[in-house]
């Protein structure tokens, strides 16, 4: 009897002593560092570094490491007609993504604005991309934007989407000079389709008026080819051609 007596006495005392410990445990000493923050008003505060805080739940409750440490990027749900959640790219948050006008499609695990993968198009000047969340995405494209892509302006004539020669700086539309050499197997230096040449004609020179202009003597060249040329001049006070000399045929 004495000996159960003794045993009672001692767990009796364990008991006070373990109970004593566990009141003085301080609150502040559970989820240290596991993303856990106290706030003012006595709740916890649940954040993620990079994303911020993205969820808040009584003090206590034990922490959903199903929500806190999520698959990245992983589909989780519509959570209305107009936008969905999914989780970050690192894992340790959940973003919410907002379709805007566009809806949230659960089968597709998306918005529907755009499907994914798609071509990009020109919109007006920019560039028109799709999204993984399934959202256009517009780049501005600094020379216009022509053919599905951003132009180029690799001679810096600032003509590249309607430079017919981005490689040659003297070609571009309106180009006004002549020339008697090919841009790149072409003498279509304003980028009309067509190759014009400085003088069409022959000579002819006018009677009456200005004596001026010029032309060919015999056979019109093709451009960057030489020929017989007139200037009109007054001669004994008549305009008329003078003595023929070689000269190339330019063009643009």
């Amino acid at each position: 009897m004495r000996s159960l007596v003794v045993r009672l006495v001692a767990l009796m005392i364990v008991a006070s002593l373990a109970s004593a410990c566990w009141a003085d445990f301080p609150d502040s000493r559970f989820g240290g560092g596991d993303g856990w923050i106290e706030s003012d008003a006595g709740g916890v505060d649940w954040f993620s570094p990079a994303d911020g805080p993205v969820g808040k739940v009584d003090k206590g409750l034990a922490v959903d490491q199903a929500v806190v440490n999520c698959k990245p990027d992983e589909f989780l749900g519509c959570n209305s007609n107009k936008a969905f959640q999914r989780c970050n790219k690192a894992g340790d948050a959940i973003l919410t993504i907002d379709c805007k006008t566009a809806a949230c499609d659960a089968k597709e695990k998306r918005c529907d604005e755009c499907k994914p993968g798609a071509a990009p198009a020109c919109a007006a000047s920019e560039l028109r991309t799709c999204s993984d969340d399934g959202l256009f995405e517009n780049t501005k494209c600094q020379h216009g934007c022509q053919a599905d892509a951003c132009c180029k302006d690799d001679d810096q004539d600032t003509f590249s989407c309607n430079d017919c020669n981005d490689k040659k700086k003297d070609v571009f539309p309106g180009q006004q000079k002549f020339f008697d050499k090919e841009a790149d197997g072409s003498y279509d230096y304003d980028c009309d389709k067509t190759e014009e040449p400085e003088f069409p004609a022959v000579v002819s020179c006018p009677p009456q008026g200005k004596c001026e202009g010029g032309g060919w003597v015999g056979t019109i060249p093709a451009c960057g080819k030489e020929g017989q040329f007139s200037n009109c001049v007054k001669i004994t006070g008549n305009c008329q051609p003078e003595a023929p000399k070689k000269k190339k045929q330019r063009c643009r």
